[in-house]
């Protein structure tokens, strides 16, 4: 390591170094008794007498003369030099050891990196630590683990707006395993004020650094607006790693209105009458989660509980309140979220059906009629005034939960705080609804009269087609029959009924069509005569004495181009289309009319006579097709000769007699082989809870 010769004889210094420093070993004489190259030197890092070659150091390098050798970042350690010289060297040598600070990014107080005063949001920095020192002991921290190996630091200052709710210290690396490293925040500027003369806000403290950030967080109870505040952070002397620094501000605004008290409510909460509209009118307001809405701040009677309202595992226990007025009946939708953190947290809306007043214990919270997370609907609200709390939490979230270097580097918002300091967004969508239908039998004219004149019910005119009134399911539930609310199983229980009352003076086939494919069904008797007599007209009250005739149907429409069909005979009959919450708003039509089309040979003696069958054919026989006839709603099937009319098997049901029958009667003039074959056009069964079955008797 030395130049030829300079190993005859040596002199040896020693020297230490506690924290990374700036030095420059130099070896001179006093005059010039020694000629130059006789004499050199070499650095160890070690305290080990004697140390080899291998101990040799690799920052400061060895001079084969008078002069020296310089690093700026000289590791933390002990040193020996040896001075050697050849035998001619006779004369007085020395060394000189210059240390000096070094001149990394933040090393001392006095350049410290500013932040300035902090905007709101994530104000951010990343930079290298590797040659970082302190100035002496009074910068270390004592309470960390080997605490003299935490002998770099960095420094940094910055001063709270004017107003803020809270504030988060992020601090995070690229190292993938967990590092601690010492954290210090002083009440005061230490660019201009020693840091031992300010007070220690925080620590000194341990943070756990690694693949996710580690953290310190301030509400507006800790930190003063205005102010300038500092930061220390200390490393272990081996750590050599780019780190990043994120000082999270929240909050630019006060809660509007924290309190449910009609003085304390401005304008921008006071929504007056919200417009509604069929298909939806939607209004936004704001406002923002400040320090002033927590609960503990400002309690308020039961709406307001010091230690918040606990839902679904969540504390809220932050709160502004909105009030509106509905002019009409309306559903109500509303959706919250948070700006910046909508997918962090979720506000809790809860709605009173109630106007605050100047006393906060008059809003109740045995008042609400509804509470959602983030959004829900209110279904049929009346006319009136509501308020509504929207609520948040101030609960940290965990202590690693909020990403690492790249989100502080990228500037992610890390919502440290849940809402606090978050704007808060409300958006009201108002639907107008109808309270309830017309023909409801909320009352005695609150029914559709098929053909009348003036409020006397006429009977229905054979033939002719008749138009229900439109009808729309609105809110209000309704009186129903006894019997059933058609609803079948699996779906929404109906609560609502459209009624029709009709009557005829003949026999018939009713015949219909219409009804929104809601479910219908037809009754004997007036219902609206009923339900007057037996003072039922809301519900659950249920009407007695109607005789159902048909069965619940959906889809009361066209079948194969025919209406849907039900035998009647002369009286007076209601016809119920049934609805639930589902169905609001949903209009409900039809038509009907009454068929007393007879059957033409409807007995004996006015059967069809077909004649003389052979002589109608020729020899070799052939096909005869009888005259068109029909089946009508009269029951005409009698004995003949003792004779009963056959039984028919319903299908899922006992067998039934026949008790329809048509009647033909023809002539053999020789004997024949006779074959008889029934036909009919009507492969539908479109008769309403009938089944088609024809059978055929023949008499000689």
């Amino acid at each position: 390591m030395f130049a030829a010769g300079q190993s005859q004889k040596s002199v040896w210094y020693r020297f230490s170094i506690p924290s990374k420093r700036s030095v420059k070993v130099t070896l001179a004489q006093p005059g010039s008794a020694i000629a130059a190259g006789d004499v050199g030197f070499a650095v160890y890092k070690t305290a080990a007498c004697l140390p080899g070659s291998a101990q040799i150091s690799t920052q400061l390098t060895p001079i084969g003369l008078f002069g020296n050798s310089l690093h700026p970042c000289l590791d933390v350690g002990d040193y020996l030099v040896q001075v050697c010289a050849k035998q001619g060297a006779n004369g007085p040598v020395f060394i000189q050891v210059n240390i000096d600070t070094t001149n990394a990014l933040y090393d001392h107080p006095r350049t410290a990196y500013a932040f300035g005063t902090l905007v709101p949001g994530l104000n951010k920095l990343d930079y290298e630590v590797e040659c970082q020192s302190v100035l002496d002991a009074t910068e270390t921290c004592p309470i960390l683990h080997n605490a003299a190996r935490y002998n770099k630091s960095t420094w940094h200052v910055f001063t709270m707006p004017a107003y803020f709710d809270a504030l988060a210290v992020r601090v995070a690396t690229q190292v993938l395993t967990n590092r601690t490293f010492g954290y210090r925040l002083y009440d005061g500027d230490v660019r201009s004020q020693p840091f031992g003369s300010l007070p220690v806000l925080d620590g000194c403290d341990s943070m756990v650094v690694g693949p996710e950030s580690d953290r310190r967080v301030y509400g507006c109870d800790r930190l003063q607006p205005g102010r300038t505040y500092s930061l220390q952070l200390l490393f272990d002397q081996d750590f050599k790693d780019r780190i990043a620094v994120g000082v999270q501000l929240s909050g630019e605004r006060l809660t509007k209105a924290p309190r449910p008290v009609s003085s304390a409510i401005p304008a921008a909460n006071n929504l007056g009458v919200l417009p509604s509209a069929t298909g939806g009118a939607t209004t936004t307001v704001s406002d923002d989660f400040g320090c002033n809405a927590r609960h503990g701040v400002q309690p308020c009677g039961n709406t307001r509980p010091v230690d918040g309202v606990r839902v679904d595992g969540h504390r809220f226990n932050l709160s502004t309140f909105f009030r509106f007025t509905l002019s009409t009946t309306s559903d109500v939708d509303l959706y919250s979220n948070l700006t910046p953190c909508a997918g962090y947290t979720q506000p809790l809306l809860r709605i009173y059906n109630r106007d605050v007043t100047n006393s906060c214990s008059d809003l109740d919270t045995s008042h609400i009629i509804g509470t959602f997370r983030t959004n829900g609907t209110l279904p049929c609200l009346p006319p009136g005034n509501y308020t509504v709390q929207v609520m948040g939490s101030d609960s940290l979230g965990t202590r690693y939960g909020a990403g690492g270097y790249w989100n502080i580097v990228y500037g992610s918002h890390l919502c440290e705080f849940s809402a606090l300091g978050s704007r808060v967004n409300l958006q009201f969508t108002v639907r107008s609804v109808n309270p309830g239908n017309r023909f409801s039998l909320a009352n005695a004219p609150a029914v559709d009269r098929i053909n009348t004149t003036g409020s006397t019910l006429q009977p229905m005119v054979p033939g002719t087609w008749y138009t229900h009134q439109p009808d729309t399911f609105g809110c209000a539930n309704s009186v129903l029959p006894a019997d059933t609310t058609c609803s079948p199983n699996g779906y929404q229980p109906n609560t609502k009924g459209v009624f029709r009352t009709f009557s005829v003076a003949d026999s018939g086939m009713l015949q219909v069509f219409g009804a929104n494919n809601h479910y219908s069904r037809y009754y004997a008797g007036d219902a609206a005569a009923l339900a007057t007599a037996q003072g039922v007209n809301a519900f659950p009250q249920r009407i007695t004495g109607l005789q159902a005739i048909t069965e619940c149907v959906t889809n009361s429409g066209y079948w194969c181009g025919t209406p849907k069909s039900v035998c009647i005979t002369p009286g007076t009959y209601t016809l119920v289309t049934f609805g639930s919450n589902g169905n609001k708003g949903s209009i409900v039509s039809g038509q009907q009319r009454i068929n007393t089309a007879t059957t033409r040979f409807h007995s004996p003696a006015t059967a069809e006579d077909m004649g003389d069958l052979n002589a109608r054919l020729q020899p070799s026989g052939g096909t005869l097709n009888s005259a068109f006839d029909i089946f009508s709603c009269r029951d005409n099937a009698i004995p003949i000769n003792g004779y009963l009319p056959p039984k028919i098997q319903i299908p899922g049901s006992d067998s039934v007699r026949a008790n329809k029958a048509i009647f033909r009667q023809f002539y053999l003039s020789s004997p024949s082989k006779v074959g008889i074959q029934i036909n009919w056009q009507d492969s539908c069964n479109n008769i309403w809870g009938a089944y088609m079955s024809a059978r055929l008797t023949l008499f000689s």
